[in-house]
């Protein structure tokens, strides 16, 4: 399936670990642009095997898809293998380094572990990488998890004015699209991040 010329690759409904393809269309119609095209750069925490990085790489001049394993990047590299300006690297961003070995971009997609605690972890190392003192954050399984909505609420808290929802994205609330769970909320959300000063790192 195609929106706006784009191939959407798999939907949750196929693989229950990958993004819908409502929330492949608004990541579409958020960052379909020539100013993200051209000049900004996307990191993906966690890619799996490439179905969302697929969609990422026709709306960012370079992707960054990170996934701790290696046989859903060798899967990722077969789908993405006609796409340059994806870069894949295995990483677990939860031992000692966290993302310290990881680019500073522009926008950062979130797709990784869901616990409260894991989530919030991700959120303060997104905003260690950023290139400027702006950036978006995009979470996946929003809807899913109350851990992540747990966490976006408390760095929401924690960090005011900083930061604020630019929008919630994917399927809505009452959707099935991943068998035997029950959004409780949107898929996604997207988050904008302000400015890098007086920010208590944990």
């Amino acid at each position: 399936m195609k929106y706006k010329n784009i191939n959407l690759s798999v939907c949750k409904r196929e693989n229950t670990n990958t993004t819908t393809h409502k929330f492949k269309k608004d990541l579409i119609d958020i960052f379909e642009n020539d100013k993200y095209k051209e000049n900004y750069t996307a990191l993906e925490v966690s890619c799996y095997k490439g179905h969302t990085t697929s969609v990422l790489s026709r709306l960012f001049n370079k992707v960054y898809a990170v996934d701790v394993n290696s046989r859903h990047l060798e899967d990722a590299k077969k789908l993405l293998s006609d796409r340059t300006n994806v870069e894949l690297i295995n990483l677990d961003v939860y031992n000692n380094n966290k993302w310290k070995p990881l680019p500073k971009v522009n926008v950062i997609f979130i797709d990784c572990a869901h616990d409260k605690t894991a989530v919030l972890s991700d959120l303060y190392q997104a905003i260690e990488h950023f290139s400027t003192s702006k950036g978006m954050i995009i979470l996946d399984d929003y809807g899913l998890y109350a851990g992540v909505r747990e966490a976006v609420a408390l760095f929401l808290e924690d960090l005011g004015d900083q930061t604020s929802i630019h929008s919630f994205i994917g399927e809505p609330k009452g959707s099935t699209a991943r068998k035997g769970k029950i959004m409780a909320y949107y898929e996604g959300v997207v988050l904008n991040f302000n400015s890098t000063n007086n920010v208590k790192l944990i």
